[in-house]
């Protein structure tokens, strides 16, 4: 019976309800191809076969009835037969048998066409054998290991490596000598122009296997020992845990690029380890792994969006009003850090305010006015920000800030002198700007100092704003304005004797001692300073009316208001000399201090 007449039967079985016909197709079959009479190259093929003891003959189990389709009876009288039986998975692909078949009616144990011939293969002397494993042979074929009673099948190569030898060339003895001596040899059709024995497996799903190369590799699956087996349901779930598990902790606690390097790192890292366990025989999950891995992710920063960073974000848009993008950043690193609820530290406080401003406004057209000061506020803001101050509030067309917090920074008395001292060089740039534009130029009062003070958060449970409080702020208040005012829009300073390092600080700033005086509401004298420059920017004209003053001051201090007129008449282009001046000028004639500070009181003697 050729392998065409035996799908015709299969076909007809298979469609065929009824057991009893289907035995009755079989019998009408077997009787139609089974007379040897008829068919004497069958007979001269079976008379062939009696000569060998160690043939195979391919049975077929039917998918529908489980009937044995086996080769004529006289062919098996010196051999066995092996069955074949197809196991497709839902993925279209073929990667396992059942080694061994037991017969619903008769009971009867059939062997895998590939266990019966390794079982027959196995007979012949050792020596015989070419067998590369250093396995024990006879234990695979009896303890090789089964999932639900079935072999995984190993792959050994893409579909067509197994050698071939076509069936022409064995007839025309044109193959080299010794080729099957000591082999398995299989026989069937190799090309998948003919017939339909192809499958499609797990090493190509693209290109079909033939069904006889198949059996080859199932056959070196068995002979070398490199079993397969799907990893065990506990196993994965505790790999699921342990994988899902470590990796959401890694995102959650690192940054966006490093947690996605580690989401990479952790695919790739599973799919060539999966690589290396089959190549051990183990089936490691390729699904569930890869969806564990992408939801530890998605469930980590989803995790830190609405729990974890959710204080870092509320603490970022807070102070994204008050300080510059690099604070913010410091801050939601370091959130513990800032104490929100407020504490008292060391910290140094800027005032600023425009001279005769409410005149200015009330003789500007509104809507050029609060574009001109919108436009100063934020220059002056970017000034303050880049030095990394914080912002506190504006009020009018006044700007309160100060350093030192929410991060601490070791030169927040450097850093905010250097800010007032930008702000007056970006105002004059303004300043030419706007006379070109036809509006009001505006002149800037700068106080500042340091000093301990509580910040944090101020206000109700409902608004609140993060700001500073204490005698610190009060005092620069003052500071801006009655002596900014009095002594011509200086950046009058208070507090880097005590809280810094004025040594440190002079070899960076140009620093000038203005005078001694009570503000509005101390009882005690302060030395107040003015922030004069930066030592880069200590021009000749700057040296000297630096010396000038110093001297002038001296003699003003002593009561010698002459030398001081003198001194102070020396200083070129400088607005305190100038007042000074015209108050020396007064005492030496005899008349009181003309009164500019709202109630600010000067001391004259040294005493």
């Amino acid at each position: 019976m050729s392998f065409n007449q035996l799908n015709n039967l299969q076909r007809e079985i298979a469609n065929e309800p009824s057991f009893e016909n289907k035995l009755k197709i079989y019998q009408e079959y077997t009787k139609n191809y089974a007379s040897l009479k008829s068919h004497p190259v069958d007979n001269e093929f079976a008379e062939e076969l009696k000569k060998h003891s160690n043939i195979i003959l391919l049975g077929i189990i039917t998918d529908s009835t489980n009937t044995i389709i086996s080769p004529l009876s006289k062919f098996l009288e010196n051999n066995t037969m092996g069955i074949v039986s197809d196991f497709t998975d839902q993925d279209g692909l073929m990667r396992r048998v059942n080694p061994s078949f037991i017969h619903p009616q008769t009971k009867k144990q059939y062997d895998d066409l590939a266990v019966a011939t390794i079982k027959k293969y196995l007979e012949q002397p050792a020596t015989e054998h070419a067998i590369a494993t250093d396995k024990n042979p006879e234990s695979n074929i009896q303890n090789f290991p089964l999932e639900n009673g079935k072999l995984l099948v190993n792959f050994f190569g893409d579909p067509f490596s197994f050698k071939e030898i076509s069936f022409v060339d064995v007839l025309n003895k044109n193959f080299d000598t010794g080729t099957f001596t000591n082999k398995i040899v299989l026989v069937g059709v190799t090309t998948l122009k003919e017939g339909q024995d192809r499958v499609l497996t797990p090493r190509s799903n693209a290109i079909p296997m033939t069904g006889i190369e198949f059996r080859a590799n199932e056959m070196q699956t068995i002979l070398e020992g490199k079993f397969l087996q799907n990893q065990k349901t506990a196993s994965l779930i505790l790999m699921i845990f342990v994988i899902g598990f470590g990796l959401a902790i890694l995102f959650i606690y690192t940054g966006i690029m490093v947690s996605f390097i580690g989401l990479l790192i952790g695919l790739g890292g599973y799919y060539f380890s999966a690589h290396l366990a089959y190549k051990s025989g183990l089936i490691l999950n390729m699904v569930y792994p890869f969806i564990a891995i992408l939801m530890a992710y998605i469930f980590a920063w989803i995790y830190r969006y609405f729990i974890a960073d959710k204080k870092k974000r509320e603490i970022t848009s807070a102070f994204s009003h008050y300080v510059s993008e690099d604070l913010v950043e410091q801050i939601s690193k370091n959130p513990d850090a800032v104490k929100l609820g407020g504490e008292k530290k060391v910290i140094t406080v800027f005032f600023t305010d425009l001279k005769d401003s409410t005149a200015l406004s009330e003789k500007t057209e509104i809507t050029s006015w609060i574009s001109q000061l919108n436009e100063y506020f934020t220059v002056m803001e970017k000034v303050i920000k880049h030095f990394g101050g914080t912002i506190d509030k504006y009020e009018g067309d006044a700007i309160m800030g100060f350093w030192n917090a929410p991060i601490a920074d070791p030169d927040h008395i450097l850093k905010g002198y250097m800010a007032a001292i930008e702000m007056k060089k970006y105002l004059k740039i303004l300043n030419v700007k706007w006379a070109k534009d036809g509006r009001p130029t505006l002149q800037m009062r700068i106080g500042i100092n340091t000093g301990e003070a509580i910040v944090g958060n101020m206000g109700s449970t409902g608004r609140f704003d993060y700001t500073a409080m204490g005698d610190t702020v009060n005092v620069a208040s003052r500071l801006e304005s009655c002596a900014s005012k009095v002594y011509g829009g200086i950046v009058a300073v208070l507090g880097f004797e005590k809280f810094g390092n004025a040594e440190e600080l002079k070899k960076k700033i140009v620093l000038r001692e203005i005078d001694t005086v009570i503000l509005p509401g101390k009882k005690d004298p302060m030395t107040i300073w003015e922030a004069v420059c930066g030592k880069q920017e200590l021009t000749t004209e700057i040296q000297n009316n630096l010396q000038n003053y110093e001297k002038g001051l001296s003699a003003y201090r002593s009561k010698d208001f002459t030398s001081a007129e003198n001194y102070f008449t020396a200083c070129a282009n400088d607005p305190v000399a100038e007042v000074m001046l015209a108050r020396v000028k007064d005492l030496a004639g005899g008349k009181p201090i003309k009164d500019l500070s709202e109630n600010m009181i000067f001391r004259i003697g040294n005493k």
